[in-house]
């Protein structure tokens, strides 16, 4: 025991030294991590500590979040109908259990429980990805869920004399059998590719986190050599990572930037600099959508850029993009009177400037002008193209004034219906004539 502990306390000295070392080297400070290096003080773990988030850490947001963190490991863990936990209850009656069986399974719990107690204190122990900040539990929730299901029979047979050993491990493992189907038939798609959600971080299939192969996959047909393609798109920035856009280019990009193609984030009247930077490479903007979007070539005119005719391109099968040569194709045009705005904004406007910010301020200009009819319209544009569920329901409340105002009381009935549990984010396909 004593040869066990030294080791341990060894092993984290080590650790934890090199730990030091590393931060002194590279933060100039032996208790400065990377990570506040980069983001700031803010990003520590304490109590007080607001992250990306405008709200402190508190003891209450631990105990939430933690306890958030254990419902999603018992859901999706295993995938099982019931708890992910049942195979670890039979470990709950330790005192049947082997002495030498029962330390072990102290130390893996142990390990589990570490892990919680240091993410209580974390602001950033929130679900997304699953609980991902306690991936690193997976091996000893799955070595404790095989010791709990070994201690089944053993537990049952010890209360009831007459139930079969053997008999009882086929029940077992035919139940062990079912709840897998489920799992990976049921339980698993379902979060995977879930129904009615049209948002980014909802499902890992639908171009999770704003990423799509997509787009590079089609510049990549179009044979570009030595280009820099700026990526400008017309969602609303995302709250927390307002460049989070760049993902579906910056994946591609050669760690030593010579590949055929470079990705880089548009920064609007600081692209002239990128010139300077690549003078052996020609430039390309695309500006649009992860499902469609406008390739234009680029030119330096002196301090300024200017944009050449676009590339157009029609859409090959579900692993491309549809290029196209007018923004106003971003659009469904479901009225002559909405076409007919939408052809007014790009005349009044350049194209480079419409967004969904823009559409969105705009609605509220109408709106504050009581306009609410053209209002309305500003505000159905925004919501063909923005994905984010923060920013539809921001924009669908102002749109259910605007239907109120104007008289169009079934489709501000059918936007209140949706808001009725708001925590389901059911904010997408609610007009699929218009678009949205």
């Amino acid at each position: 025991m004593l040869r066990n502990s030294i080791a341990l306390i060894l092993i984290l000295t080590i650790s934890v030294f090199i730990l030091l070392i590393y931060n002194d080297i590279t933060n100039n400070d032996f208790f400065t991590l990377g990570y506040e290096v980069c983001h700031g003080k803010e990003h520590g773990i304490g109590f007080g500590k607001t992250g990306y988030t405008d709200i402190p850490h508190t003891v209450f947001l631990g105990f939430t979040q933690t306890f958030d963190y254990i419902k999603s490991i018992n859901k999706y863990l295993f995938g099982w109908p019931l708890s992910s936990f049942l195979a670890i209850f039979p470990l709950f009656f330790f005192t049947k259990i082997s002495s030498r069986y029962r330390k072990k399974d102290l130390i893996l719990a142990s390990g589990f429980f570490s892990l919680l107690i240091g993410l209580f204190f974390f602001w950033g122990t929130y679900i997304l990805i699953g609980a991902r900040m306690i991936f690193e539990a997976i091996p000893i929730l799955f070595l404790l869920s095989a010791r709990g299901a070994t201690e089944i029979p053993k537990l049952v047979c010890s209360r009831y004399k007459k139930v079969d050993i053997v008999n009882l491990k086929k029940i077992l493992t035919v139940i062990l059998i079912i709840f897998t189907a489920y799992a990976f038939l049921i339980r698993f798609p379902r979060w995977i590719w879930p129904k009615d959600l049209q948002g980014y971080y909802h499902g890992f299939a639908n171009k999770f986190a704003a990423v799509t192969p997509n787009i590079n996959q089609t510049l990549k047909s179009l044979h570009l050599e030595k280009a820099v393609v700026i990526m400008k798109f017309i969602y609303h920035p995302i709250e927390f990572f307002p460049y989070g856009w760049l993902g579906s280019g910056f994946l591609y990009n050669d760690p030593q930037l010579k590949g055929n193609i470079i990705y880089v984030q548009d920064r609007g009247k600081e692209n002239i600099s990128l010139f300077q930077c690549f003078p052996e490479r020609k430039f390309l903007l695309y500006f649009g959508t992860l499902e469609k979007g406008m390739l234009i070539p680029l030119e330096k005119e002196g301090k300024d850029i200017s944009y050449g005719a676009p590339i157009c391109l029609a859409k090959k099968d579900k692993r491309f993009i549809d290029l196209i040569d007018d923004p106003q194709k971003f659009f469904k045009a479901y009225s002559t009177d909405y076409a007919n705005i939408i052809e007014k904004i790009y005349k009044e406007n350049n194209f480079i400037d419409i967004d969904v910010v823009y559409l969105i301020d705009m609605g509220n200009q109408y709106k504050n002008k009581r306009n609410y009819r053209k209002a309305a319209f500003f505000f159905e544009a925004a919501l063909q193209i923005e994905k984010q569920p923060e920013i539809r329901f921001q924009i669908l409340n102002k749109l259910f004034s605007c239907y109120l105002k104007t008289g169009k009381k079934y489709e501000a009935k059918i936007i209140a219906e949706r808001f009725k549990d708001i925590t389901k984010e059911k904010f997408y396909n609610l007009f699929p004539e218009k678009g949205f």
